[in-house]
């Protein structure tokens, strides 16, 4: 479609893998859309999360910030310091079967 079109062309820079899009969200600060280079959608990008808690805190003057995403988890960003900022991501996930892949592997 037109919009993962333009993240592509977006992205079409030197260096540049992901574009991140932040919007208003109903349950958290913002929601934090990710899209790859290829316009593909993502989940989850912990630098990504690190630097929209920072501007969201920013924005808010506080030092605790939210991000919604895509699958619907919410993200828990605190400043640590001035040059710090935390991302509660939630626990790993380490088990094969519970790892999301583009397509079905054995």
């Amino acid at each position: 479609n037109n919009l993962e079109w333009s993240y592509r062309e977006i992205a079409n820079q030197n260096g540049c893998d992901q574009v991140i899009v932040i919007t208003d969200s109903s349950t958290a600060d913002c929601f934090m859309h990710i899209y790859n280079a290829d316009g593909s959608k993502v989940e989850m990008c912990g630098n990504a999360a690190r630097c929209v808690g920072y501007l969201t805190m920013l924005e808010k003057d506080t030092e605790y910030a939210t991000i919604e995403l895509v699958n619907n988890r919410i993200l828990e960003c605190f400043k640590v310091s001035d040059k710090f900022i935390k991302v509660n991501m939630g626990k790993p996930l380490l088990k094969w079967h519970e790892i999301p892949l583009s397509i079905e592997c054995n």
